[in-house]
């Protein structure tokens, strides 16, 4: 049944809610519930902790790459920073606090993994690891995109002899001072692991695929002093969120229209970094052949000086196998070392899975996925009633605060949980026809964008060579989930065959 009147019931209800993944947006789901008065909900987290990115990623050198008065929670300001480019250890310490502050320990599992979620009589049925099954009307995924190791597919990576994990896996037991290291990556996590090993270790070995993009960071401690006033002040650090918001807004938002003043200014101030490397040929070797933005920009102080240190050495032929020595390249040569890293990134389009979700008939979301992985506006799937995720697909997650994007869908999911609880629906879910003139509408504004254009490969693409985040402003973004087109959904009222 097709309901747009707002056909009220007269006892408002108390839904049952499971949130899946306890980091950054599963909390952020449990505080606005506490603060409309939902209490019967719980968050599920498969770790032995919260924190999600943050807690996973504890490599050295590891670092948020906006600045971090734009990476809280917009009601939990932070005048605390003590860099404007906020180490890992600081925000996980952030969210620890933020969960202390608004209890939401009571409502958190850990050790909880959720294995499967199906929709059977009206409700959400959620299998737990272990054998134990929840009932839900309403499931709310929270698992983020940088949680599945993306793993390289080498031959020889299982009988390396030496010390090897993935940088989100790292061992801090293993002493890296006396230790022949290899990274395997060239991203944002690889630039910032080189900038804080160079001359930490007896060698440093980066082998590269593809040369990135590196743009200055313009990094910068914060004084005591500083921070004493701006506790004195609160209003001054939201006035930093707002001007480092703004600055984003302004310029890497702005990133995926070709030739725009904004990707010009950060394709000059890129090259302009990139000569700081003094050696002609490892200049050539760190030149990208693509045009700036079309892969994640990283951005960095370290990096350039890091790989020019006389410890550090960069590779750029093929990988052909890993031995128990060390890593023989397509030459023939064999780098011998004693440590092998791999920052190797995130399989980023796996979202809440290996979760196993089935909707209405016993429909499997892999199966409607299997063409690539879309969404209504990033939150919802047509045959999954009363089913939303956090940083769906074709969310805006680029070179922008995730946090703010989460806050922006939490606020438009809890539209229509306040509409459960108010009787004006049972049972919510965007229609097909929306959906696809919605992702229709998006792909082809995609076409034209650097990501489609600049001839790279990125995680930003899906199998279809097509960009799987938002193709626009994070502000048009924000903007279309302000209010909500029933039009865009089918929605059932109490009564009809809903579990109430």
């Amino acid at each position: 049944m097709n309901m747009k009147s707002s056909t009220k019931s007269s006892v408002e209800r108390d839904p049952r809610i499971v949130i899946v993944g306890a980091g950054m947006s599963g909390m952020l789901m449990g505080i606005l519930l506490k603060q409309k008065g939902f209490g019967n909900f719980q968050i599920l987290e498969k770790a032995a902790q919260i924190g999600g990115t943050w807690r996973d990623n504890h490599y050295p050198g590891v670092a948020c790459d906006v600045p971090a008065y734009t990476y809280t929670y917009s009601f939990e300001p932070n005048c605390e920073w003590s860099r404007r480019f906020a180490e890992g250890a600081e925000i996980k310490e952030y969210f620890e606090g933020v969960c202390r502050k608004y209890e939401l320990d009571n409502y958190i599992r850990c050790n909880t993994k959720a294995e499967a979620a199906r929709y059977e009589n009206n409700q959400w049925l959620i299998t737990l690891e272990g054998g134990e099954t929840l009932q839900a009307d309403i499931v709310v995924t929270a698992a983020g995109v940088l949680h599945h190791p993306n793993m390289p597919d080498i031959p020889g990576l299982d009988t390396f002899a030496g010390h090897a994990w993935h940088s989100s896996r790292w061992d801090h037991s293993v002493d890296l001072s006396d230790k022949r290291v290899g990274i395997i990556g060239t991203g944002s996590t690889a630039a910032q692991i080189v900038g804080a090993l160079a001359g930490k270790t007896r060698k440093l070995v980066q082998f590269q695929r593809t040369p990135q993009w590196v743009h200055p960071a313009f990094d910068a401690s914060y004084s005591e002093w500083s921070k004493k006033l701006l506790r004195r002040m609160p209003f001054l650090t939201r006035t930093l969120r707002r001007v480092f918001e703004f600055s984003l807004f302004m310029t890497l938002s702005r990133l995926p229209v070709p030739g725009s003043y904004f990707q010009k200014m950060l394709d000059w101030g890129s090259r302009r970094a990139l000569k700081q490397v003094k050696d002609p040929e490892l200049r050539r070797k760190l030149t990208p052949d693509y045009v700036v933005g079309c892969k994640r920009i990283i951005l960095s102080d370290q990096y350039y000086q890091a790989i020019q240190h006389p410890d550090s050495h960069l590779v750029c032929e093929g990988i052909e196998k890993i031995e128990p020595g060390g890593i023989r390249t397509k030459d023939g040569q064999l780098h011998e070392i004693d440590v092998l890293v791999m920052a190797t990134g995130f399989q980023t389009h796996n979202y809440m899975r290996p979760m196993e979700v089935k909707g209405e008939d016993g429909l499997h979301l892999d199966d409607f996925w299997e063409p690539g992985a879309v969404a209504h506006r990033g939150v919802a799937v047509p045959g999954f009633p009363n089913f939303f995720m956090m940083l769906g697909p074709h969310s805006p997650i680029g070179n922008f605060s995730v946090i703010a994007i989460s806050e922006a869908q939490a606020n438009y999911v809890m539209k229509f949980i306040e509409m459960f609880r108010q009787g004006k629906a049972a049972r919510v879910q965007p229609n097909l026809d929306a959906t696809q003139s919605y992702n229709d509408a998006m792909r082809k504004v995609a076409k034209g964008t650097i990501w489609a254009r600049g001839g790279c490969k990125s995680w930003y693409l899906d199998k279809s060579g097509l960009p799987a985040i938002w193709p626009g402003t994070f502000a048009a973004y924000k903007q279309s989930l302000e209010s909500v087109n029933l039009d865009e959904f089918d929605l059932s009222p109490p009564g009809d065959g809903a579990v109430n």
